[in-house]
């Protein structure tokens, strides 16, 4: 299966590990995770699912994405990354910490998932309960929907599909 692919020129620094850390679902989850600098996402889209990979290569953002929803997955990268995150009205001077905080990172962007199911399951999931327990909550609900994404398997780990609301 031959991935479609994508690349972006950066013209500012992108901390893509950093930005798509909140997407992720703890160092085990099965729908996303880290390999030698390279993010890793299984998503769903209208299209159908896709699975996906991003990484920075010089002064670009390279992506390839495999499956039925492989186009729109690339689509979404700018937003997924942090790339789209306008900071024209970003004060940060406002505040001393925060100030510091964009002079240190000035890779770090808000990034956008467009996943409103996969956002709500994860809060559901939180409710009541420790982060560690949420996530380990979410871990396993995904294992055991556990349907692969489209592609093989990476690094001897397989990328699952985010549950659909059915299962």
């Amino acid at each position: 299966m031959k991935p479609l692919a994508a690349s972006w020129a950066l013209d500012r620094p992108l901390e893509l590990v950093a930005n798509t850390a909140f997407t992720r679902t703890g160092g085990m989850d099965p729908t996303g995770f880290v390999r030698d600098g390279r993010v890793w996402r299984a998503s769903r889209h209208g299209s159908g699912p896709a699975a996906l990979c991003m990484w920075i290569a010089g002064t670009s953002l390279r992506a390839e994405a495999w499956g039925a929803g492989a186009e729109d997955a690339l689509l979404g990268v700018p937003a997924l990354s942090g790339l789209s995150d306008d900071a024209s009205g970003f004060e940060p001077w406002r505040h001393p910490v925060v100030h510091e905080a964009s002079r240190r990172r000035p890779g770090l962007a808000l990034v956008r998932t467009n996943a409103v199911f996969d956002a709500a399951v994860r809060a559901v999931l939180a409710q009541k309960v420790t982060g560690l327990q949420a996530k380990r909550s979410f871990q396993a609900l995904a294992r055991r929907c556990g349907e692969r994404a489209p592609l093989p398997v990476v690094e001897r780990r397989p990328l699952l599909l985010p549950p659909t609301p059915e299962q």
